[in-house]
């Protein structure tokens, strides 16, 4: 593992840790054992580590839904092994997860959200479309914000099966 991978890897141990806000390149360089400027070569800056760390993450959990619904054919089923893998994973790692939507308030960190945002409406409307929504896209970005909405109330609460129910309700009779 390269001192970039291993600085990307070392951010669910940190948000174990330490509170969003007191992250700091010093710190993270302290505790990955690597100079700043081996940071800013990597990273640039405290936001390019945040989009790096999402990136990764967006991709684990982008791997585990593929590999979850491989063979699964396009239905409701389909989408609630997918949304099950994501809310189950954000609830292993809740730590992380807060960072993350905490660092969504920085812009470069929100826009590197909202391209695979707009990658994952199209994939789940597909879905929607196969399951006959007239609008896939559309109740897409509805049920997204909905699961998104989910994240944080299982992040506060633990899992909740009656908000799961209510999407997978959304699913089964949205369209």
């Amino acid at each position: 593992m390269n001192a970039r991978e291993s600085m990307i890897a070392l951010a669910g141990t940190l948000a174990a840790e330490i509170d969003f806000w007191t992250l700091s390149v010093d710190h993270i360089c302290a505790r990955a054992g690597v100079d700043r400027a081996e940071f800013a070569a990597s990273f640039g800056d405290l936001d390019g580590y945040l989009v790096a760390v999402q990136e990764a993450f967006m991709d684990r959990l982008r791997d585990r839904l593929i590999a979850v619904t491989s063979g699964v054919p396009s239905g409701v089923r389909r989408v609630q092994l997918a949304t099950e893998s994501f809310l189950d994973t954000c609830l292993k790692q809740r730590p992380l997860r807060a960072w993350l939507l905490q660092a969504r308030g920085r812009p470069p960190v929100y826009a590197s959200l909202r391209r695979r945002l707009r990658i994952y409406w199209v994939l789940v409307g597909a879905e929607l479309r196969a399951m006959g929504w007239r609008d896939g896209v559309a109740g897409a970005r509805l049920y997204m914000a909905m699961v998104d909405a989910a994240t944080s109330i299982e992040h506060r609460t633990g899992r909740q099966e009656k908000v799961r129910a209510a999407l997978w309700h959304f699913i089964e009779h949205g369209g």
